[in-house]
């Protein structure tokens, strides 16, 4: 309530055409087809074949449209019974896209290879993983 803030909806993969540049943008992506219990591992990995192509296009777009700005979203964490599945392709893209993830002072990542922090409910069958992606400086 105390920052000055603009909520809007669009299509992330097209060019944000905005009148002033923002200081940072906080989104929560797609997180995929919606699973009522927990998915199969196949069905899964189908799931995040879908979206990795959705976060990696949004990233793409941040990032020739909006240089320069600090991002801050949630990527999807499926849970099936062999453990979480994590966005891969898109991760290992992030670099090469303009951006680098960081982590606030204090705070540990949830996996050592991963600079970012998850979230997810016991009853969950998707969890957020949170990252802040600050833009490289080229």
């Amino acid at each position: 309530k105390d920052t000055a803030s603009t909520v809007w909806k669009q299509d992330a993969t097209r060019a944000f055409e905005l009148k002033e540049t923002p200081d940072v943008i906080v989104t929560e992506t797609t997180l995929g087809t919606a699973f009522s219990d927990r998915p199969a591992a196949k069905d899964a990995m189908k799931a995040r074949t879908e979206v990795e192509e959705i976060e990696t296009g949004f990233l793409e777009n941040i990032a020739a449209t909006l240089p320069g700005v600090p991002v801050v979203c949630t990527l999807p964490v499926w849970f099936p019974k062999a453990g979480p599945l994590f966005i891969e392709k898109t991760w290992k893209k992030i670099h090469d896209i303009g951006f680098r993830p960081i982590l606030p002072a204090g705070v540990n990542p949830h996996h050592p290879e991963r600079l970012s922090m998850l979230y997810h409910r016991p009853d969950q069958s998707v969890g957020r993983e949170i990252v802040l992606l600050k833009p490289i400086k080229k």
